[in-house]
């Protein structure tokens, strides 16, 4: 966009300001050295024979000496030849510098002819030719002299830009007033005692050369001025070529018509006059208003340009790809460099200057690509005058036109001293997290919020899941994988929610399976949008196996201290509890039934067999009581050869048949010793619990007194608890 308003035209909308004000300057001074060195060569040519086109445009009274041509000729010639060798960079300051004396001095010769008077010798010098043309006159001297200093100030570049445009201001009003002379038929200079009338011809020239002298160096004070005014000043700067050319046209005009006979030389003057100063009006008026309009869609188009590139922080240039002149440089270049924009225009490649040096080579090396596709990237430090340094992101592309021409250069700086630095503290916050998660021997791992890219994880990962960390960052999905299946909808329902702190079993590629505790957590940008999911995950396989090794132990150990160690029956404590419990939570009036079972004989069969077989024999009889009832039934080894049963909810009738079977089955033969035979029988006395609440002491002891009365009536039967036996005078055992 920069470059399309830089390529417009001077008043097309849009157009940079400086650079149409200096593309309107150029066009001006390059269009008055030519004027001049037209008019001059035109009064030369006249002087050594050629056409009298130069006293044609003349009046009677005001002709134009060769001499002032070859002035003009001088003058003009050495502004395009300074322009020229300026633009591509070379010196030409001894021609023009030789040219500036030359007309110098024929200045000066003509104010001693028309001062004091200088002979016959001088006038043939300064008016030679077969018509004996007229020596310049007193204000053409003048004008010679003063063009001649500021072409000399110009050459050697060492003279103050004030005085050269002051001799070159006093040029342009000398021709300005000379056609006002002309037009009017005045006798102005004449009067004061200036001198002999200044031709139209030479009034012209002075115009065009004091206009060239001043806008040809854009440095200049008063070409600065003419480039920055308002509506007057627009009007002053683009009327004068249109003044020049209705002056020089009007006067042809004229001149045709009363050589024609047409018109009286009178009238025609009279009517060039009216005529030209209509035209001159008319057209400086109508070029005013079309001035005002275009300059103020300019202004609004410069305005809202320079609103975006000056208000933002960036720095926007645009040099010109043929002279490499600086064509447009926003305030960035000031705040990121530190140094004015005025020293960038005099020298665009200045601000490699302010480039480290570290950098400069390289950044110098890659400009140089700028006319590859993609352009110049390159980021580089940039040392201000106060010693600041400053990182600078710098972007660069060659604009072409229709052509494919390369016409533009264009370019943008970035100062990413801040970006860099947050990114400097980024790397060193991310190598100490590093640094710490490497070592941890929790997993660590950080996914997208999808869990589809895996950022980073570190070695510990590699341990729990048994794979490498490149394979899990490579391939997300494993985590949920290598999950086991009972707990891979439950882990991805807790992942899916944000908030992760679960449990799970990791089946590994060696088999194995190891138990993890992942904790989950969700990490927010700024405006509360899920941006990672970071987690640690701890291998708790040993805790796992310790607490089950543990739960075994203290399961072995309850069931040590409530079971028979011989048997693996319940205990008398265990026994106890179960006949307190099955009391305690009787509903509807259920009834319970304690069994007491002692064996007949059981102390021959160790003295005879050994303690070995009596063991044995005890061993049976547990798996026969255990047979003989329902899996919610106790069976308990009280002591010695006395078990006990607790039969929870029988009938009455249920539970003495019960007894019987009891009875008759212990009382069956067994092998012992390879040997098999009756050893031993079986008595049994059972209680069943009443309504009106017993207690478990009772309960047992009831059963224990009808134990003892199946003994002592022979035993190998159940007797079932009568209250009458609370009476019977003979002893019975110990409940406990």
């Amino acid at each position: 966009m920069i470059d399309s308003r830089i390529d417009g035209g001077a008043l097309e909308p849009g157009v940079e300001p400086a650079v149409r004000q200096r593309r309107v300057a150029e066009v001006l001074a390059w269009g008055g050295a030519g004027v001049a060195l037209g008019i001059g060569l035109l009064a030369v040519m006249e002087g050594v024979g050629g056409p009298h086109w130069i006293a044609w445009l003349s009046a009677h009274d005001a002709a134009m000496s060769p001499a002032a041509g070859v002035g003009f000729v001088l003058a003009g010639g050495g502004l395009l030849a300074w322009r020229v060798w300026h633009r591509r960079g070379q010196a030409a300051g001894a021609l023009v510098a030789f040219a500036a004396l030359a007309v110098l001095a024929l200045g000066l010769a003509a104010l001693v002819h028309d001062v004091v008077g200088g002979g016959a010798v001088l006038r043939e010098i300064l008016a030679w030719g077969p018509r004996g043309s007229a020596a310049p006159s007193f204000l053409g001297a003048v004008a010679l002299v003063l063009s001649g200093v500021a072409l000399f100030l110009l050459a050697v570049r060492d003279g103050p830009s004030r005085a050269r445009d002051v001799s070159a201001g006093l040029v342009f009003w000398i021709g300005l007033l000379g056609i006002t002379e002309q037009i009017f038929h005045g006798w102005i200079f004449h009067e004061l005692g200036l001198g002999s009338k200044l031709s139209l011809p030479s009034s012209i020239a002075c115009v065009a050369i004091g206009l060239a002298i001043v806008l040809v160096d854009g440095e200049g004070l008063l070409a600065g001025r003419l480039q920055d005014v308002g509506p007057g000043g627009r009007l002053l700067r683009n009327g004068f070529p249109l003044i020049l050319i209705g002056s020089l046209s009007i006067s042809v005009v004229t001149r045709l018509l009363n050589q024609g006979g047409v018109v009286s030389e009178g009238a025609a003057n009279v009517i060039g006059v009216d005529v030209m100063s209509a035209v001159l009006l008319a057209a400086c008026w109508g070029l005013a208003g079309a001035l005002d309009r275009v300059d103020d869609r300019l202004r609004s188009s410069e305005a809202t340009l320079r609103t975006v590139t000056e208000t933002v922080e960036d720095a926007f240039w645009v040099t010109s790809v043929n002279t490499g002149r600086l064509l447009y440089v926003s305030l960035g270049y000031e705040r990121i460099w530190g140094r004015p924009s005025s020293q960038l225009q005099a020298d665009p490649a200045s601000w490699l200057q302010g480039i480290h040096p570290e950098d400069r080579g390289r950044v110098v090396a890659r400009l140089a690509t700028v006319a590859h596709p993609g352009g110049f990237s390159e980021s580089w430090r940039v040392v201000r005058p106060d010693g600041q340094t400053r990182w600078v992101r710098g972007r660069a592309w060659v604009v072409r036109d229709g052509d494919g021409t390369a016409v533009r250069l264009v370019g943008v700086g970035q100062d990413v001293t801040e970006l860099r630095q947050a990114r400097l503290e980024q790397e060193q916050s991310e190598l100490r997290f590093h640094e710490v998660a490497d070592r941890l021997d929790e997993g660590v791992w950080v996914t997208t919020p999808d869990a589809k890219r895996v950022l980073y994880t570190n070695p510990a990962c590699e341990e729990i899941w048994g794979r490498a960390v490149e394979e899990l960052r490579e391939h997300p999905y494993l985590f949920m994988e290598t999950l086991h299946p009972d707990d891979r909808d439950r882990v991805h329902k807790a992942l899916g929610s944000g908030l992760l702190d679960e449990t799970f079993r990791v089946l590994r590629p060696d088999g194995t399976v190891r138990w993890v505790h992942d904790r989950g957590f969700a990490i927010r940008d700024a405006s509360g949008e899920l941006h990672r999911m970071a987690g640690l995950a701890s291998d708790i396989t040993d805790q796992i196996q310790a607490t089950e090794a543990l739960e075994r132990s203290r399961e072995q150990y309850r069931h040590q201290a409530l079971h028979d160690p011989l048997t693996g029956l319940a205990n008398r404590p265990l026994f106890a509890d179960r006949v307190e419990q099955a009391l305690a939570y009787r509903d509807g009036g259920e009834l319970a039934t304690v069994m007491l079972i002692d064996l007949d004989r059981f102390k021959s069969v160790n003295d005879t067999l050994g303690h070995a077989a009596g063991d044995e024999l005890l061993r049976q009889v547990a798996r026969r009581l255990r047979d003989c009832v329902r899996a919610e039934d106790t069976v308990a080894r009280l002591g010695g050869d006395e078990f006990g049963v607790l039969v929870a909810r029988p009938r009455a009738d249920v539970a003495e048949e019960l007894g019987q079977r009891i009875a008759a089955r212990l009382s069956e033969p067994y092998t012992l010793a390879d040997q098999t035979g009756r050893y031993v029988s079986a008595s049994v006395g059972l209680a069943v619990s009443s309504a009106d609440g017993d207690n478990p002491d009772s309960l047992i002891r009831h059963a224990d007194l009808a134990m003892y009365h199946a003994k002592a009536h022979g035993g190998e039967q159940s007797v079932r608890f009568r209250p009458e036996m609370e009476n019977d005078p003979r002893p019975w055992p110990a409940l406990r």
